[in-house]
């Protein structure tokens, strides 16, 4: 993209423009520029047809090399915002005939929506007389390549980030909780391998929720959801597949969040019981990172506190996530001052059990 060394911010912005005019198909390719202010006209790109579209077959791949530019030039926001003048975001539409275009111009668009200015005025733009929300949703449902659906939900993620801003606080997540969009959610979660999608689907569904006390109007639609990214969770403390440490550490993150501060827990999460001894699994397995069993024990002390008496039955003799809860409070060497402190007060009000007054005294001497 530039020498090693050289300021992006200084590329020669006739240099850009070529790149974006390479975007499109190549009958479009002529008289797009005003030579007196270098912008690319929109009137020249309002008629389709046909035969436009099969010149992505011959060109495909220089429109990808070009797109790659742009993508790399979109992580800087003031390249961003001169690509949005060029009417970058319409001539993106035009390049959503196959996968690999696919998923290079919704990484530019994700890139670009980073920046709050810009992020407002993409939404509010129609594409080809639809909104880019209802775009993303159609080719959701209807894409399989696992690296473009990446980008779709990277996408969506930075739409959510930025929803309050918007002042569409419900718009988005009743979109991405309709069924249709649920059920394709699911069959991600269950079906796909990609480490990169599941982390981002994992992501922009923990988004929904990462505001004090949010509620969704349906929460026993996304109870499926919630079990399938529990049962990623189960792989990864069994084997470390198929999702990485990131996600891993995202789903942890999600769980101990929406216990805090989500009012409808209890209804999404149909067995507490289910969630702690998944996490108490990282315990046994020496393979899962140690920061991964410190946030495990985090969020661990996070469901507890939320309904004791639903997980009840875990405290009760010869169980054995009390047992593993002792032994990895035994050997961590993370600094567990304030999980102890809550656990400790926790567990207290069970300590007529043996091996409840065990682990208090485990958590005491530590």
């Amino acid at each position: 993209m530039s020498n090693e060394g050289e300021d992006e911010s200084s590329i020669s912005r006739i240099f850009v423009i070529q790149n974006i005019i390479k975007m499109l198909p190549t009958s479009f390719q002529r008289n797009l520029t005003d030579p007196t202010t270098l912008t690319i006209s929109q009137l020249n790109l309002e008629a389709k047809n046909e035969k436009s579209f099969e010149e992505f077959e011959r060109d495909e791949e220089e429109k990808i090399e070009a797109g790659t530019f742009l993508w790399d030039l979109s992580v800087i926001p003031e390249q961003s915002q001169f690509l949005e003048s060029q009417n970058l975001v319409f001539i993106l539409h035009w390049t959503m005939h196959s996968s690999r275009l696919l998923e290079v111009s919704l990484g530019i668009l994700s890139n670009m929506c980073n920046v709050e200015r810009l992020c407002i005025k993409i939404y509010e733009n129609d594409m080809n007389g639809e909104s880019l929300l209802n775009t993303l949703v159609n080719l959701t449902l209807s894409c399989n390549d696992s690296l473009a659906l990446g980008e779709a939900f990277r996408l969506f993620s930075t739409r959510l980030y930025q929803r309050e801003v918007l002042g569409e606080e419900q718009t988005i997540q009743k979109v991405l909780l309709r069924d249709e969009m649920s059920r394709r959610i699911l069959e991600i979660l269950e079906g796909n391998t990609n480490e990169i999608l599941l982390e981002r689907v994992a992501t922009a569904f923990s988004f929904l929720f990462y505001s004090p006390n949010r509620e969704v109007d349906k929460p026993e639609i996304i109870v499926d959801i919630c079990g399938a990214v529990l049962e990623l969770l189960k792989s990864y403390m069994i084997s470390l597949n198929p999702i990485n440490e990131g996600t891993a550490e995202i789903i942890i993150q999600w769980i101990e969040f929406m216990a805090d501060q989500f009012s409808q827990f209890l209804i999404v999460w149909k067995s507490n019981l289910s969630i702690l001894l998944v996490l108490s699994s990282s315990f046994s397995n020496e393979d899962v990172p140690s920061r991964i069993k410190h946030l495990s024990l985090g969020a661990i002390v996070s469901v507890l506190a939320c309904d004791l008496d639903q997980v009840a039955p875990l405290l009760s003799e010869d169980n054995e996530f009390i047992q593993r809860l002792s032994d990895y409070i035994q050997y961590s060497d993370y600094d567990l001052e304030e999980n102890l402190s809550n656990l400790n007060s926790i567990l207290k009000s069970r300590s007529a059990e043996p091996i409840v007054a065990d682990a208090i005294k485990t958590i005491e001497s530590k």
